[in-house]
């Protein structure tokens, strides 16, 4: 559990962490993914949990990692969101692309798989 890492938590319980990355209140700490809250992107799709959010976290963290060890400066966590895709069972879905292109039914499904 979360609370039983010592680290700087939200009101949810998970882990709070700066535009870097970094858990507020250490420099050399990191956190991502489903446990890990952006407070400054806290009321943006940024906060989701999901695993869209985690894989962009994940190349911010890693390159955050090493512009610590080698003293460059850091980047902040931008979120692009891509799109999504929900099923609603077998033969129905709808498939979202950036916005741009939205596919439902049977033709989503198959999309999809």
């Amino acid at each position: 559990r979360t609370r039983d890492l010592g680290l700087a938590l939200t009101a949810d319980g998970r882990i709070a962490v700066t535009d870097t990355l970094q858990v507020r209140g250490s420099s050399d700490v990191y956190a991502i993914g489903d446990m890990a809250l952006c407070e400054p992107l806290a009321d943006t799709d940024a906060s989701a949990q999901n695993a869209q959010v985690a894989v962009q976290q994940a190349d911010y963290a890693a390159y955050n990692v090493w512009a610590s060890l080698g003293g460059k400066a850091e980047m902040p966590f931008r979120y692009t969101k891509l799109g999504e895709m929900l099923a609603y069972g077998t033969l129905d879905a709808s498939v979202d692309a950036m916005g741009l292109l939205n596919i439902r039914g049977l033709p989503g499904a198959t999309l999809r798989r």
